[in-house]
């Protein structure tokens, strides 16, 4: 699976809370309450379907602290709180929208619906509130299995993320990957399976001694990633072992499947993506570039008003910026450069994502020696639309940067930054200590990761033997000598093969 940056999942679904007809259809105060209160409850709705949300706060806040609101049905009352937090988050007032969803729960009789509970879980990540976070994606997928669907996928794994950082021996996560899992959660309309939460249950099962739902999970696992690691990871020998040939299979069984989810959906640009992703993998970069060229230039030949693809908003900016990793291992640069500033400026126009490409674009400028650029770009990264892995990935730009740039004392400062956040971004921790030329540090920290239970898998994936990459820039070209002189080092070995193995496999290492 691609993890991605995950950086502003949550941007779009906080900045202006669209209010459909359904957000709107509240029951009206019994025939015995007061006009005035019904009056009020108008006012309200027609003010927030105006957007205008000043006179909104100003009406429900009036109905609220009316001595007979208490009186009205609990499913009005609930209703009348989640109309105040949108009116107030979309006044930016998070803190104050997100107190009248607790008032709302707390309410007689649990009357929260799907659009409460969707609506605390756009709140509670802005605020940080991890463990609410949690709870109201568990609750969405528990209580609403049917429109659990309709939730972005990038959220859902944001979420999953965020319970990593909740200490309570991970029950949260096992709770929450559970509901999902029973829901079944299945992304809309993209082609990606979620077998990497899949994954993750899989793992907590094995760290607790579940044998028998450990090895149902396992014996579902058909994406390659997921027989890479039961292979590599002493700790689960006992499940599945495939051999270097069987993984070679599965890749081609599942460049197979996303050719035809591709075929099935023509409308949808996922697809084509993800088998170009799939090609590019599998070292076949000229048939990759083929495949999303044709895919895009479809959408530039169509009207405006005609667009050949439904996921458009979502998907184009990844498209783009998948396209550009084609042309980098095709040594393209000046080609891959242009597409991932064309993929930058997609993801800030549609206000989905205003982080990603961003970061993306600014390690280019570091691997192509343009550190004045890299610190340009994410010098305009907002931080509070960047979740922590964000936060370390920008400064990991600055590490490269400073680096090439002979600032050492910012260099050094930016990089403690990342160490006292190492297990929360490794993959960023890692490139840092590459540029900063720093194999000891680096080395202590695959020795670290390898060590602690929670990131030894991934540890384990970054050190297998990938396909060679064929750069010809100075910077990558470094970065990967003091890659192997640190892999090379006894103690790291040593450490390897305490707790794996390494394979070799056909294919360029995964993005993570």
């Amino acid at each position: 699976m691609r993890q991605f940056l995950l950086l502003s999942a949550f941007v779009g679904a906080t900045a202006l809370i669209p209010v459909s007809a359904k957000a709107l259809d509240i029951a009206a105060p019994a025939s015995d309450q007061s006009q005035y209160l019904q009056k009020l409850l108008s006012q309200a709705g027609a003010h927030i379907q105006s957007e205008d949300f000043y006179k909104a706060i100003k009406s429900l806040r009036t109905l609220i602290d009316n001595p007979q609101f208490g009186s009205l049905p609990s499913d009005t009352q609930v209703s009348c709180y989640r109309l105040l937090s949108i009116a107030l988050l979309n006044s930016d007032k998070p803190e104050e929208a997100y107190d009248a969803l607790e008032r709302a729960r707390r309410v007689p009789g649990d009357a929260t619906n799907y659009e409460y509970w969707r609506l605390r879980l756009a709140i509670a990540p802005r605020l940080k509130k991890h463990q609410d976070a949690v709870e109201a994606l568990t609750v969405l997928a528990s209580r609403f299995p049917r429109r659990i669907q309709e939730i972005d996928r990038n959220i859902v794994y944001s979420i999953v993320n965020l319970s990593n950082e909740i200490q309570d021996r991970r029950a949260s996560k096992r709770r929450l990957l559970e509901a999902l899992l029973s829901a079944p959660y299945t992304p809309q309309e993209t082609g990606y399976s979620v077998e990497s939460l899949s994954f993750e249950l899989f793992e907590i099962y094995t760290s607790e001694g579940d044998i028998n739902k450990a090895a149902t999970i396992a014996a579902a696992f058909v994406e390659p990633e997921s027989l890479i690691k039961l292979r590599i990871d002493k700790r689960y020998i006992g499940y599945r072992q495939m051999t270097e040939a069987q993984i070679a299979a599965a890749y081609e069984a599942q460049l197979a499947r996303h050719r035809d989810f591709a075929n099935r959906n023509p409308t949808l640009l996922a697809g084509p993506e993800l088998v170009a992703y799939d090609l590019n993998q599998l070292d076949r970069s000229e048939e990759a570039l083929k495949v999303i060229d044709e895919a895009l230039s479809k959408h530039d030949r169509a009207p405006v008003n005609r667009k050949p693809y439904d996921d458009l908003a979502t998907r184009l900016n990844w498209t783009l910026d998948t396209k550009s990793r084609i042309l980098w291992e095709l040594e393209r640069y000046a080609e891959a450069e242009r597409v991932l500033r064309m993929a930058r400026d997609v993801a800030v126009a549609n206000g989905r994502d205003m982080v990603s490409q961003k970061i993306n674009l600014a390690g280019l400028y570091t691997s192509l020696s343009r550190p004045n650029e890299a610190l340009k770009e994410v010098g305009n990264v907002k931080v509070h639309q960047a979740n922590l892995y964000g936060l370390m990935s920008m400064e990991g730009v600055k590490v490269c940067a400073y680096a090439q740039t002979g600032e050492t004392d910012k260099m050094k400062a930016s990089l403690a930054v990342m160490l006292q956040n190492a297990k929360a971004a490794y993959p960023p921790l890692q490139s840092a200590l590459l540029c900063a030329e720093d194999s000891d540090t680096l080395a202590k920290v695959i020795i670290d990761k390898l060590e602690d239970p929670d990131t030894r898998t991934y540890a384990l994936m970054d050190v297998q033997n990938y396909l060679q990459r064929k750069w010809s820039t100075p910077e990558p070209l470094a970065r990967q000598d003091i890659w192997k002189k640190t892999l090379n080092r006894a103690d790291v070995q040593a450490s390897i093969l305490k707790y794996g193995e390494i394979i070799s496999l056909p294919i360029r290492p995964f993005y993570f």
